[in-house]
């Protein structure tokens, strides 16, 4: 990702709006160098990766209205699936720790983006970058994955009501159509 962090942190922040409706797919982006500067290195702002995860939560980004946008705060949220604990330098910085960000994606987006985030699978560079919607593959059982994840954010409660009350998510962590 060649753009600075404070350019960054202004997109996601600062342009919300514009950039719910910015109706772009992967290949309307134009790559010289290819779609993998947009994905590497992951983002490790603390400040960012709340911004994507509140683009996700308030801001309406969606797989239908902006997928290339879409993609990338999937993409780079992803990681805090292991939710392993942050460095004493990132705790103390602007942002959400990778708990609150993942206890938000369990329990306040929509069942789609909820299952995106948690089976979402691209290989590290040198490999081909997988495009939309082969990177949203199961790796694993998703919803044992996301009982696991809800344990760890702190929210397993919450997850189990969201769970029983939100018949989408239940399809679709089983692989089935959302009704």
């Amino acid at each position: 990702m060649p753009a600075p962090t404070e350019l960054r942190l202004a997109f996601w922040t600062e342009l919300g709006d514009y950039v719910r409706n910015m109706n772009l797919t992967p290949a309307d982006v134009l790559a010289p160098a290819g779609l993998s500067n947009y994905l590497w290195p992951r983002e490790a702002a603390p400040a960012v990766r709340t911004a994507l995860v509140r683009a996700l939560v308030h801001g309406g980004l969606n797989r239908d209205h902006a997928p290339f946008l879409y993609w990338l705060a999937i993409h780079h949220l992803a990681p805090m699936t292991d939710l392993a604990p942050a460095p004493a330098t990132e705790a103390a910085s602007a942002g959400m720790s990778a708990q609150e960000s993942a206890a938000a994606l369990l329990l306040y987006v929509t069942p789609q983006a909820t299952v995106d985030w948690l089976s979402y699978n691209q290989p590290a560079p040198p490999a081909a970058v997988v495009l939309p919607p082969a990177c949203y593959g199961v790796v694993g059982d998703v919803e044992v994955r996301a009982q696991v994840m809800a344990a760890a954010a702190g929210v397993a409660t919450e997850w189990e009501v969201r769970l029983v009350r939100d018949t989408a998510l239940a399809a679709l962590l089983r692989g089935a159509p959302a009704p």
